[in-house]
């Protein structure tokens, strides 16, 4: 309800309102609810891919390197926080019940792992990531089911594991069905829809892979948009142990899909014609976003497996050879980017970006060492390496080394400190109170006059903006038949809207009481309130709108017609019994139209004496209705049909999984009570009797 005239939280995908770490934030105090969520995606990530290393036949120590190398990586951890790494931390999950699924031994348990995950995913809150590690766990089943086709020397089902993961994929839509459905909806006329361009990734972006700061943007603060580019690190022992468990393991079928995949996800995130073709054919989606996302991955993954290797194998020549090339290699870029791709940028950025090249030197000479060092044993050396031929040690070693490393580079990213309210902010919503509040500048993103966008939810105010990605599209039309221009004051970042409101006319029509108008202007119409800020320098004045209202009654035109959208109209009173419903006070001497400055979306209903009053669009994107004369009450709620058809989907596939687990439990208990067949009599001993 602070959000324009009432946005739908809870179905927007971006608030992840049903997600499970907002469910486990739920039960903890609202001041440790967020870093609760933030604990319980990393357990999620990380737990998620150990699952998948032991499906996948690693070790614990293989397991945990995947699992810590994953949870710690630059995509996952630049993102926590955003539901893009809410989604992809059920990636381990997700393809480990494929995995399960694939081996065909458990269908029924695979089947709902595998759609368990799914819903889990779709209710993570972010429809782009979800596209992208969808595509991701396709690639990966399509390569293990290639290599089991004749034609590569392969055997085992392939029909039957599809069916089954596309009907558990069916199954996992319809247990998220409740986000899914009224989610589908709003995107489908959302504000951001259609406008995101994907373009692929720069080669500083893939050198910052083993580099974190090689862009100077390893400080918080330095550039808030690199927040999707150059935390794509994941450390140079993670890359040796890639090439390790790439080489050595190279004939499982496992290593070949990920590679596979590795390659695909490479392509979207690096390849202008690949990323090009794929916006032309699926726009609205940032592929070399999701790409880089399946990527860290792939690249954990195979370093879970190089792991195992180390410890099962210790330092054989495959192994020892494929490390040392993997930290030569790594040197080699390591020189290259210090030499050629540096750049030039501002001497603060430049700093951090020096700096950022110390970590990933230190543990390439380091992890050189061992990897020349580890296992040597003669009598002719005067020393011996700490943990001699121990491949375990190395490995932990290592792993201890890269996940310091990992913490290192990624704890500058997430910090906090206990603030205050802002006085001018509290003056301004003492001032507005319970009215709508809008801003005579659209600069609401980065420099607002009032509170920082989104914020003044802290402060329960109503402000006429919003960061939302499915805000309605029908605002931009609307403002833009008003004004002749969109409002939109950022258009490259969608999701952002914060049209000025330059007169009272247009504030009335909004139903905007309060416009805070930057220094040195003032609003057309509209009664001066008082100065906000200091008085030496305020950052702007307020403004009255006088006959704004949040909902209005206006008598109809001649021939029982509807007034223009802009006729005056008697405020009616409106209180607020919940964040999605609304009781107007209607009193009026003839039929008139009650005209509601609230957001017309699917779901919104209207009942006066427990009788259905029909609702209208009003002015392209609110609400009116014709009511009836007298005095009484008018009820509006929100309750989407695509909800509760999505509660009933997600009852359906509940209640089929369990009676499919039933049925199974029957049947295995029904064998085992079954009497032992009786032996069979050989024909020659029956001809003789």
């Amino acid at each position: 309800p602070y959000s324009l005239l009432g946005t739908p939280l809870a179905f927007n995908w971006q608030s992840a309102t049903f997600s499970l770490p907002s469910l486990v934030g739920y039960l903890f105090p609202v001041g440790i609810a967020f870093a609760t969520g933030i604990v319980t995606t990393m357990v999620i990530a990380g737990g998620g891919v150990y699952v998948l290393g032991r499906m996948l036949g690693l070790g614990a120590i293989g397991s945990a390197t995947a699992a810590t190398i994953f949870e710690l990586s630059g995509p996952v951890v630049g993102w926590l926080g955003w539901p893009v790494a809410g989604v992809i931390s059920w990636a381990g999950w997700l393809f480990a019940g494929a995995v399960v699924v694939l081996r065909g031994r458990h269908r029924l348990a695979g089947v709902t792992w595998v759609a368990v995950a799914v819903a889990l995913a779709v209710y993570a809150g972010q429809p782009e990531t979800l596209a992208s590690l969808g595509a991701g766990l396709v690639v990966f089943v399509a390569a293990l089911l290639v290599q089991r086709t004749a034609l590569l020397g392969g055997r085992g089902p392939i029909l039957r594991p599809v069916g089954d993961l596309v009907m558990s994929g069916i199954a996992g839509f319809a247990l998220g069905a409740p986000l899914l459905l009224p989610g589908a909806a709003l995107l489908h006329t959302a504000l951001a829809s259609g406008r995101i361009s994907a373009t692929a990734f720069s080669g500083k972006v893939a050198l910052s892979i083993l580099v974190p700061g090689l862009n100077g943007r390893q400080i918080p603060g330095t550039d808030w948009p690199a927040i999707s580019t150059t935390y794509s690190y994941v450390g140079p022992v993670a890359l040796v142990f890639a090439v390790v468990g790439l080489w050595v393991q190279r004939r499982r079928g496992t290593v070949r899909a990920f590679a596979a995949l590795g390659v695909v996800s490479a392509l979207l995130t690096f390849a202008h014609p690949v990323v090009s073709i794929l916006d032309n054919m699926v726009p609205s989606v940032r592929w070399q976003r999701g790409g880089l996302l399946v990527l860290a991955l792939v690249l954990a993954t195979l370093a879970g497996f190089g792991a195992d290797a180390l410890v099962r194998n210790g330092f054989d020549g495959a192994v020892r050879r494929s490390a040392l090339a993997g930290s030569v290699g790594c040197a080699v870029v390591l020189l290259a980017a210090w030499t050629f791709s540096r750049g030039h940028i501002r001497p603060a950025a430049a700093s951090a970006r020096d700096y950022s090249f110390v970590g990933p030197v230190v543990l390439v000479v380091v992890t050189t060492a061992i990897v020349a060092l580890a296992g040597r044993r003669t009598d002719r050396t005067p020393w011996t390496v700490t943990f001699g031929d121990s491949g375990r040690t190395a490995a932990v070693a290592l792993l201890v080394l890269s996940s310091a490393f990992l913490v290192h580079t990624g704890a500058p990213l997430w910090f906090s400190r206990p603030a205050k309210a802002s006085p001018r902010d509290l003056v301004l919503a003492k001032v507005v109170g319970d009215e709508l509040l809008g801003y005579g500048a659209g600069t609401c993103f980065l420099h607002s006059m009032g509170p920082t966008l989104n914020t003044n939810l802290n402060y329960e105010m109503r402000a006429f903006e919003d960061y939302d990605p499915v805000t309605p599209r029908s605002y931009e039309t609307t403002y833009l038949a008003m004004t002749g221009h969109s409002g939109e004051p950022i258009p490259l970042t969608p999701g952002i809207y914060c049209p000025a409101i330059s007169s009272a006319a247009l504030a009335r029509r909004f139903g905007i009481a309060y416009v805070l108008e930057p220094p040195g202007a003032s609003l057309p119409g509209g009664r001066f309130v008082t100065y906000i800020g200091p008085a030496q320098a305020p950052i702007g004045a307020l403004y009255r709108v006088p006959g704004a209202a949040r909902a209005t009654l206006s008598p109809l035109a001649a021939g029982g017609k509807l007034p223009p959208a802009d006729a005056p109209g008697t405020p009616a009173p409106v209180s607020y019994p919940g964040p999605a419903s609304w009781n107007v006070t209607i009193d009026a001497p003839t039929t008139e139209v009650l005209r509601l400055r609230l957001t017309d979306v699917a779901g919104w209903h209207a009942t006066i004496g427990g009788r259905t009053l029909p609702l209208e669009r009003f002015d392209g994107v609110m609400l009116q209705a014709t009511v009836p004369p007298g005095h009484y009450v008018v009820h509006l709620h929100y309750t989407p049909r695509s909800f509760v058809l999505g509660l009933g989907l997600a009852a359906v596939g509940f209640v089929a999984l369990a009676l499919a687990s039933i049925m199974v439990v029957l049947r295995r208990r029904r064998d085992r009570q079954r009497p032992p067949p009786a032996p069979s009599v050989p024909p020659l001993v029956a001809a003789s009797r």
